[in-house]
Order: structure tokens, then C-alpha cells, then sequence
């Protein structure tokens, strides 16, 4: 910019800044524009930077939400919602490193809340893209339908996104 004068403005860019103790993925809208001295030359950079985390993570929670309740009506089981939903969750590997469901009533639980990798036996699992494994997860009691037991849902939690009220409300 200095060199050529020209203007530079992105929307929703990536960056992954170190704060709350991890690096956090998130977005914000740039714009950098060429301050002109009294020569006509490229003498600074006026910059505005604003996050817009809150909303790239919300409108691709929203998605996630709406293609689970798409497939949602159309099962007549557990086992066949889950089949459905399971595409849904894997498409989601930023805000869902991994889901594992356990259609039955089993209370005893395998995975720990430290140091969880993908269990080998999810139904749907999804790598993520960080180099970093999920660190905590979330289970979650499925209901019970046409007298099947509900079982229970574990939701991989993502290790560059603060586990706050927001990513709470989504699952």
C-alpha cells in the first residue's frame, strides 16, 4: 500500500490472535486506506479494524441448526434421526471437532474431559482443522421418542473458540 496507494478493505477475515489463553479464531472486517502527504506521496495508513467473531460464528451455528431441523421431521427413529443429523454435525468441524451418539440408555461414559481425541467409534466425526485435538466436550441427554430411550450426545468442543454462554446455547 505504501508503495502502490492503493486501498485495501476485507470483510469477515480470518485472523488467530492469542487471547484467553489460546489461540482464538476470529474474523474482522479491514480497511486500510492511504494517508496522502502535502507531495501527493503515500505518507501514512489510516486503518479501521471491527471483529465480527460474533456474527461469522453465529450466522455458521445458524446454518448447522437449520440443516438439523430439515432432517429432523423426516426420521422415524432415533437411529434414523441420527443417521440424518450425522451429515449435518460433520459439516460443521469448526464449531464440532467430533459428535458421538449413544442411542441407548448407557450412563457409563468413556471419553474424559481432558485430552480427548476423536473416539474411533463415532458415528460422525470430523477431523477440524487445527493442529490441536478438541480439549473438552459436551454430553447432552437425547430425548426419548415412540418409547425408544433417548440416549445421550457428546459434542467435541473447538479448542480455538471460547466455550462461553454463546457455543453453550448452540449445543
Amino acid at each position: 500500500m505504501l508503495a502502490t496507494g492503493e486501498a485495501f478493505w476485507a470483510q469477515d477475515r480470518p485472523f488467530y490472535m492469542e487471547r484467553n489463553g489460546f489461540p482464538e479464531e476470529t474474523f474482522f472486517d479491514v480497511s486500510y486506506d492511504p494517508v496522502r502527504d502535502e507531495s501527493g506521496r503515500v505518507g501514512g495508513v489510516f486503518c479501521i479494524v471491527s471483529e465480527t467473531t460474533g456474527r461469522v460464528v453465529g450466522e455458521r451455528r445458524l446454518k448447522v441448526l437449520r440443516d438439523l431441523g430439515s432432517v429432523a421431521a423426516q426420521a422415524h427413529s432415533a437411529a434414523e434421526a441420527w443417521a440424518l443429523s450425522a451429515g449435518a454435525l460433520a459439516s460443521a468441524p469448526l464449531d464440532l471437532p467430533f459428535a458421538d451418539a449413544h442411542l441407548d440408555d448407557r450412563t457409563g461414559w468413556p471419553i474424559g474431559l481432558h485430552d480427548v481425541a476423536a473416539p474411533k467409534h463415532c458415528m460422525a466425526t470430523a477431523p477440524g482443522p487445527w493442529p490441536e485435538p478438541a480439549h473438552s466436550l459436551m454430553v447432552l441427554p437425547l430425548g426419548e421418542r415412540a418409547g425408544e430411550s433417548g440416549g445421550k450426545l457428546a459434542l467435541g468442543v473447538s479448542s480455538r473458540l471460547p466455550f462461553d454462554d454463546s457455543y453453550r446455547g448452540f449445543f
